[in-house]
């Protein structure tokens, strides 16, 4: 009978283990949304900064908007959003973001007037942002039933 020498193959995975503690030990040290999306004072007073003193482009808007979000002022964010979109309005994933800014707002009066648009223009990402758990809760309202259901038959086509 052949044997193979054990010693090699407890050292690797005596590595292995330790690798992985140390990995897993180091998910303890990780970033908030906040501080991916670089939503510190500082970034938030540049960006006013540059709002206030220029003309912004829609991609100040849209990083304005943006760090209001991760700061969960949402209605800013969708005023932010709003004005990005009127920069640039053929961007389909600003027009999203506005979208879920305004549910997750509680804007019900906005959030139905833009997906009244948004689901003849964009069916497919309609339906996708009806699904979206911001805006899931919508989809019990009477108003909104027809307006998911239009865009769930126009997204097949």
């Amino acid at each position: 009978m052949l044997q193979h020498p054990r010693m090699p193959a407890l050292l690797i995975l005596l590595i292995t283990l330790v690798v992985g503690a140390g990995y897993l030990t180091s998910w303890g040290k990780h970033l908030t949304l906040r501080e991916i999306m670089g939503a510190s004072d500082g970034a938030l007073a540049d960006i006013e900064a540059t709002i206030q003193t220029g003309k912004p482009t829609a991609a100040t808007w849209r990083d304005y908007g943006n760090l209001l979000l991760a700061r969960q002022r949402y209605v800013d964010a969708a005023d932010a959003m709003k004005r990005a979109m009127e920069l640039d309005a053929a961007d389909q994933d600003l027009r999203v973001q506005y979208g879920l800014a305004l549910a997750a707002g509680k804007n019900r009066d906005g959030f139905l007037e833009f997906m009244g648009s948004f689901v003849f223009s964009e069916p497919k990402l309609a339906m996708d942002l009806f699904e979206r758990p911001e805006c899931r809760g919508y989809l019990n309202d009477p108003a909104f039933a027809p307006l998911y259901k239009d865009a769930k038959g126009q997204a097949v086509d």
